[in-house]
């Protein structure tokens, strides 16, 4: 026969009360945070996949702020985009005024002084900033990026051209501004795996064409370059010097610049150029002029100086060349006019930035010009463009560069001069020891050219300038279009992960929502049963000498 002592009876009781307190903790938990899972124990098999719904959830909010946080940026772009559009109409109108043909020159000049204005109204637009972070200084945005030089007018950059981008979905980063000033260079590839370059001579022939002036580089033809590729294996330095070397002979030192990143990358980096061409035949085999064709006139932004070839011997090609060169330093100073030719006998006159005019024309009764560039003429500002192509027959330029590519777009300012060239580089006012770098094209440079024509009283010029004004301000169009077309991106992004987050979170209710009725009837019964339990061990352990004498 079985005994039951009562340290048994008040051991399960106990349990039994434990257990139901357990139990109602439990349920009071579950209503008060709304879960049914508050930590890995509560269902260890739902656990993994409520932690993945928790953790792109996470994810998502942070994207949201990415976007919001670009959504502010593109709207200021747009802002600051439109007005400079607004601006460009204006100067337009003002232009038109000007070039109607009755105005007195004293009414040019003063349109011409509003034109300036603009110009330091757009400077004022190129340094917009939101949160003090300026929009169009790409992620060196601490400091405004466009400054004005007051004594020459130039406009110089201090930011630089990576764009601040957002991440809006899971390894994917999107652009939320628009590039205040672009970079001018083309990127080729040399591919060095093979330990050759070329496979013969016929490769090392290739074009480059800057502004739509075509020039050929033969790696083959000057004896100096050839012998750097010299043998059946060539280095990337060696291939860069040749280039470098054929480039500086061809178009002129200074005006394109090649870079390598030690990872078989070629970089070029071009100038924006105007250009002239001009033709000294020297087929007849020794000197090219008469003793009256060797004083001509350049005539650069209005100033208008003899070159005076007199004293020069003039053998060869290069003696031209060479003269010529000489004569442009001495009377419009180094590096404003560079003497370059294309392998053809034909003489190339560059100008570097800023040129609102540039002649070469006959000196007084003298017609030495014509023998070497058929007559005046004038250098046209085109659409800065820069490629490598395949001239003729040859290929070689698929060994280095993959095929015919062009400079990207420039930004909403324009193009960033060739930082390698002195002369495009100025004293930062800002940061002691650090260089700003020019800025050519864009918005900035057609008003200062409306402004010279306006000031010079050029009225054919100034009809020119103005087809120009309408090409820059096409481009602040397709750079709004762009920002809006961001904008609409990242509404559309935003959309979907805000319809996502509504999905997940519903996914979690049904992982881990909480049945609040439900729970509450289980509370309602727990405390009930722990009643009925506490007053069952009260009767059953209520024993006494007096009740057990009875």
């Amino acid at each position: 026969m079985l005994r039951i002592s009562n340290m048994l009876m008040a051991h399960n009781l106990r349990n039994y009360i434990q257990n139901n307190l357990q139990r109602s903790a439990k349920s009071q938990e579950h209503i008060s945070t709304g879960k049914t899972i508050n930590r890995p124990s509560d269902n260890p098999s739902q656990i993994s996949q409520l932690m993945a719904v928790n953790a792109t959830l996470i994810g998502n909010e942070q994207y949201l702020r990415n976007i919001q946080d670009g959504l502010g940026y593109l709207n200021q772009s747009d802002s600051a985009i439109n007005t400079v559009g607004k601006t460009l109409q204006d100067a337009k109108i003002l232009a038109l005024q000007g070039a109607n043909g009755t105005l007195t020159q004293e009414d040019m000049n003063a349109i011409a002084n509003q034109i300036d204005r603009q110009v330091d109204s757009l400077v004022d637009l190129s340094n917009s900033s939101l949160g003090g972070k300026y929009l169009f200084a790409g992620t060196k945005n601490g400091q405004p990026p466009f400054y004005r030089d007051p004594k020459t007018g130039d406009v110089y950059y201090r930011g630089n051209t990576q764009l601040i981008s957002r991440e809006i979905i899971f390894g994917y980063s999107y652009e939320v501004v628009a590039a205040g000033a672009a970079d001018n260079t083309l990127i080729g590839h040399a591919d060095l795996s093979r330990g050759v370059i070329f496979n013969s001579d016929s490769e090392k022939v290739f074009g480059v064409e800057i502004n739509g002036i075509k020039t050929t580089i033969d790696l083959t033809s000057d004896p100096d370059i050839a012998q750097r590729l010299t043998g059946g294996s060539y280095t990337l330095s060696q291939v860069k010097d040749a280039i470098q070397s054929a480039l500086n002979n061809k178009i002129g030192p200074g005006l394109v610049d090649v870079k390598d990143d030690g990872k078989g990358n070629l970089k070029l980096t071009a100038e924006p150029l105007d250009a002239l061409y001009g033709t000294a035949d020297l087929s007849s085999g020794g000197g090219a002029f008469a003793p009256e064709d060797k004083i001509f006139s350049i005539e650069l932004n209005g100033v208008k100086k003899d070159i005076n070839l007199s004293s020069y011997t003039l053998t060869t090609f290069q003696d031209i060349k060479t003269a010529i060169q000489t004569e442009c330093d001495n009377q419009f100073g180094s590096n404003k006019i560079i003497v370059g030719d294309d392998g053809n006998n034909h003489i190339r006159l560059i100008t570097v930035g800023g040129v609102s005019e540039f002649k070469v024309l006959a000196s007084g009764t003298n017609t030495g010009h014509t023998a070497i560039f058929g007559g005046e003429q004038r250098a046209e500002h085109k659409q800065e463009t820069f490629s490598i192509f395949a001239d003729g027959a040859n290929t070689g330029h698929t060994i280095l560069f993959g095929g015919s590519a062009s400079a990207p777009g420039g930004g909403v300012f324009g193009k960033l001069t060739n930082p390698y060239n002195p002369a495009n580089l100025i004293d930062d006012p800002m940061n002691n020891g650090q260089k700003m770098v020019k800025v050519a094209g864009g918005p900035f440079e057609v008003l200062r050219r409306l402004s010279a024509d306006l000031r010079n009283g050029d009225v054919d010029s100034l009809n020119k300038t103005l087809s120009e004004l309408d090409d820059a301000h096409d481009t602040i169009l397709k750079h709004r279009v762009g920002v809006g077309a961001r904008t609409r991106h990242l509404e559309a992004v935003k959309e979907q992960l805000e319809d996502q987050e509504i999905k997940l979170k519903g996914i979690l209710v049904d992982i881990q929502g909480a049945d609040i009725a439900k729970l509450t009837v289980e509370v309602a019964q727990n405390q009930l049963v722990h009643q009925a339990s506490l007053m069952t061990a009260s009767n059953l352990l209520n024993v006494s000498l007096l009740q057990y004498l009875k």
